[in-house]
């Protein structure tokens, strides 16, 4: 999967879900009309669940989106069809047992929009999801870990929230890698606008594999997102 981060996918209640039998059949999930789009990733889990996501491009508008999956997973049950949201998407959400259904769409500059369709199998969840080893900080929470299989590359793409500051963010996560063995090979930070915070992207190689982060404060000195993607040849 590309290095683009994912927006987070809606998640809902597993109570009940997660005794269902794990080889139930992946449920069909076409694109709207007047839409194009490609599979994200070949083997995907988003926070421990197996899941399907594909990304597109539409020439229909978001309501026009919302209303046409509303129809089609609502299917005369509009409680099957929730609204959702999340950040500047919008979105649906389908809970057909043991799968979780989510459309998420946002404005494209190009005009229409673009968005994900995302399918996950609740019943499956794994749930020691985070990797082996993962830097974990008292200070900061870890959101969604999203891992895939991609043409024998393992990657795993991981999205936290940060109380702590700008500095010592960086600070720290370029000290973690290089601890582990890793080599700084390129970093760069984008200075504070107005009412845009810091940025700061890192490249770090190692024999076989390679990290990838990014911290960023939402707001001058507010909190700070922080992702990081790993990269492996093979899975560790």
């Amino acid at each position: 999967m590309g290095r683009r981060v994912l927006p987070l996918l809606c998640s809902l209640a597993l109570s009940g879900l997660l005794g269902l039998a794990q080889a139930a059949t992946w449920p069909s999930v076409s694109l709207p009309p007047r839409s194009q789009g490609a599979p994200v990733g070949e083997q995907l889990r988003v926070n421990g669940l197996p899941t399907r996501i594909q990304r597109f491009q539409s020439e229909l508008s978001v309501p026009e989106l919302l209303a046409y999956y509303q129809r089609l997973w609502g299917a005369g049950q509009p409680a099957r069809a929730r609204p959702v949201s999340q950040g500047d998407w919008q979105g649906v959400a389908s809970l057909q047992p043991p799968f979780q259904l989510v459309l998420q769409a946002r404005p494209s500059a190009q005009g229409g929009s673009e968005g994900l369709l995302s399918v996950a199998n609740l019943g499956d969840l794994q749930r020691d999801y985070i990797p082996r080893g993962f830097p974990q900080f008292a200070d900061t929470r870890i959101v969604q870990v999203t891992e895939s299989q991609d043409s024998g590359q393992h990657s795993v793409l991981v999205q936290q929230a940060s109380r702590a500051g700008f500095a010592l963010n960086v600070d720290r996560w370029r000290r973690e890698w290089q601890r582990q063995g890793f080599q700084l090979t390129q970093e760069a930070q984008v200075p504070s606008g107005t009412g845009q915070g810091r940025g700061w992207t890192a490249f770090f190689d190692r024999q076989g594999a390679a990290v990838e982060v990014s911290v960023a404060e939402m707001a001058p000195g507010g909190d700070v997102a922080i992702t990081v993607h790993q990269l492996s040849r093979s899975r560790p």
